[in-house]
């Protein structure tokens, strides 16, 4: 199998790919709360309910993606993926409501495959304890991020001139990642003991309209749940009850003593990850918002645009993630891999610095404009980028671990489960700071200070209980017989 640097060509391709798909995702995520108010007139409060349930569907339905793709091909899954991610584009790039909200459903869809079958194709090129396995999702997760980096930062500048032209744009990148990956198909070799054919033998003209078909399902879901959002918030938050019931029944069928455990560690783990997601989730939201109203964004004479500052979140991501790569595999190297559940302890205690970061800036605003520095928003997102390198490429690669060989797919879908669920807490957590539509700084200020303290402590006591919990939850990780 051809490598470089160390890691297989395979590799590469797929970090090629999600380059310019994630440039095309953080066009969607970085301009839509704005799109959604400006261009579309809606109030904050139900853009920050559509936008949460758009996250949730971003994230529970790769549950049935990841599940279609392991049994009918990963190849075949992302392929289908990226070109209802172009159809998306391609339909928000007309200025039609209607328009958008079917290019919002077929982006949920669309990413519904693509996601999980990346994730695991990536997995499936490593043998279940490399080490390079965790430096390689760590790797990955900074590389893609240049997608979302260039997106949020030029996304902002050319949606000044027009909505419309940002989505076109994006619609360019899905088309160059679509090229990339069907080019390359024969460089994607698995690993020793590993295979991408798919779990069911069917001929390709079989499997090609299943997938066309649960597409299409899964877009006309999209859409209702978008105009249900009441309805989306309780069917997520029961499918995630089912999903976690139907995790543990099946950890507990397992023969295997290590086998059972791994997977209880693999639920407890996925839980606590929500705490984090569901700030996560804020970054293009609330975030943006206050951002947009409450921070002084003139720099050297120049006005940055609220959407372009979500792109601090990649720029540390890329800047961190080679040092984080680099870390993991020397630590791991000498054996003194710090365990899953430190790494995600640290992770939430890192999320609710960068919240609280947040509340001291506002502390400290302009008493004269009471617009905040925007230095304190760039320091805030050094916390909140080790954050996500502290528990979302290692949660992707837990996953080969702590899954059962061969439902990998299956894994990743429930891993994007509880991410989507907190896409609905995050929501909520968003319309905490309820401000005037027309509210000066010296008015909402307060507000927003009020809701990250909450949200900042909120998460600080859950990384708290994380590091406590973990002297318990790290034995199960242990193979033993």
């Amino acid at each position: 199998m051809s490598s470089t640097f160390k890691h297989p060509a395979g590799f590469w391709i797929l970090s090629l790919t999600g380059v310019f798909y994630c440039f095309a995702f953080g066009s969607i995520t970085s301009l839509l709360i704005l799109y959604l108010t400006q261009q579309g007139h809606l109030a904050t409060h139900d853009a920050y309910s559509l936008f949460a349930s758009l996250n949730a569907l971003l994230f529970i339905l790769p549950l049935l993606g990841g599940y279609l793709s392991e049994r009918l091909g990963f190849r075949l899954g992302i392929t289908v993926g990226l070109c209802t991610m172009l159809l998306a584009t391609l339909s928000l790039a007309m200025p039609h409501r209607s328009a958008a909200i079917f290019g919002i459903a077929c982006f949920a869809a669309g990413n519904a495959f693509v996601t999980p079958s990346t994730y695991a194709l990536i997995g499936l090129h490593y043998e279940e304890n490399a080490l390079l396995r965790n430096s390689a999702y760590t790797l990955y997760y900074l590389l893609f991020n240049l997608g979302f980096f260039f997106s949020s930062l030029f996304a902002g500048f050319i949606a000044e001139h027009s909505f419309y032209t940002a989505f076109a744009v994006a619609a360019g990148s899905t088309i160059v990642a679509l090229i990339i990956f069907a080019s390359c198909f024969y460089l994607l070799v698995p690993a020793k003991g590993s295979s991408f054919a798919p779990r069911v033998p069917w001929p390709f003209w079989a499997r090609l309209p299943v997938f066309i078909l649960t597409a299409c399902i899964l877009i006309l879901i999209s859409i209702f749940m978008l105009h249900h959002v009441t309805l989306n918030n309780i069917v997520f938050f029961t499918l995630t009850v089912v999903v976690s019931l139907g995790l543990l029944i099946a950890a507990l069928r397992q023969k295997e003593r290590s086998r059972k455990l791994k997977m209880i560690a693999f639920l407890i783990l996925c839980i606590f990850s929500v705490g984090f997601w569901s700030l996560y989730m804020l970054e293009p939201s609330l975030v943006t918002v206050f951002v947009s109203t409450n921070v002084n964004r003139v720099i050297g004479g120049f006005t940055i645009p609220a959407s372009s500052y979500y792109a601090l979140d990649s720029f540390f991501i890329i800047v961190l993630g080679f040092f984080f790569s680099w870390l993991w595999h020397y630590l791991a190297k000498h054996k003194r891999d710090l365990s899953l559940p430190a790494k995600f302890s640290s992770s939430l205690l890192s999320m609710a610095i960068g919240y609280l970061i947040f509340a001291v800036a506002i502390f400290f605003a302009n008493h004269t404009t009471y617009l905040v520095n925007s230095s304190w928003i760039v320091l805030a997102y050094v916390f909140i980028g080790s954050a996500e390198l502290l528990i979302s490429p290692i949660g992707l690669s837990m996953i080969g671990v702590l899954m059962p060989k061969g439902r990998e797919g299956l894994g990743v879908g429930i891993w994007q489960v509880y991410t989507g669920l907190s896409g609905v807490i995050s929501g909520y957590l968003a319309n905490l700071a309820n401000t005037p539509a027309e509210g000066l700084p010296q008015q909402t200020n307060p507000i927003f200070m009020d809701s990250f303290i909450k949200i900042g402590l909120g998460t600080l006591v859950i990384g708290l209980i994380m590091c406590v919990l973990t002297p318990k939850i790290r034995p199960l990780l242990i193979k033993q017989s």
